[in-house]
C-alpha cells in the first residue's frame, strides 16, 4: 500500500471528487489517499478558509475525514513533533525565499505533512 498524503491546498482543491476515496486502495499499486488531522484543524482556525469553502463543514464531511485520517503512535507524534519544528524553524528564519510571485510561507501544518512524509518515507524503505 502506498499513501499519498494531501495536504490542506490538494484536499480543498480535490475534496469533493475524491472524498468517497479516501482511505480506500485503487491503482495498481494500491494507493491510498489520507489527511492528517492537522488539515481538518487548520481549515477550522481559518475564518478566510472556511468562508472560500463552506461545503467543508457539514458534518457528514468531517466524519468522513475524521475516519480516514491518520492515527500515529506516540513514538510517532514526538518524532514528528521534532521534525516539524526543524522544518518551520527554517521557513520562519527566511520566510521571504518562499514569498516569490505573491505566495505565502509554508505553514506549520505544511511543515507537518511534509515532515510526515518524509519520516513514513525513511521508516517504509
Amino acid at each position: 500500500m502506498t499513501l499519498i498524503l494531501l495536504d490542506t491546498n490538494a484536499y480543498l482543491r480535490l475534496a469533493k471528487r475524491v472524498q468517497s476515496l479516501l482511505g480506500k486502495k485503487f491503482g495498481q499499486e494500491d494507493y491510498v489517499l489520507t489527511v492528517l488531522r492537522d488539515v481538518e484543524d487548520e481549515v477550522q482556525r481559518s475564518p478566510r478558509l472556511r468562508h472560500n469553502y463552506p461545503w467543508f463543514d457539514p458534518a457528514n464531511l468531517v466524519k468522513e475525514r475524521l475516519a480516514h485520517s491518520l492515527r500515529l503512535s506516540a513514538q510517532e507524534k514526538d518524532t514528528l513533533a521534532v521534525a516539524t519544528s526543524v522544518l518551520h524553524g527554517l521557513v520562519q528564519t527566511d520566510a521571504a525565499r518562499f514569498m516569490t510571485k505573491g505566495r505565502s510561507p509554508p505553514s506549520h501544518t505544511d511543515c507537518r505533512v511534509l515532515a510526515f512524509g518524509q519520516i513514513r518515507y525513511r521508516r517504509d524503505r
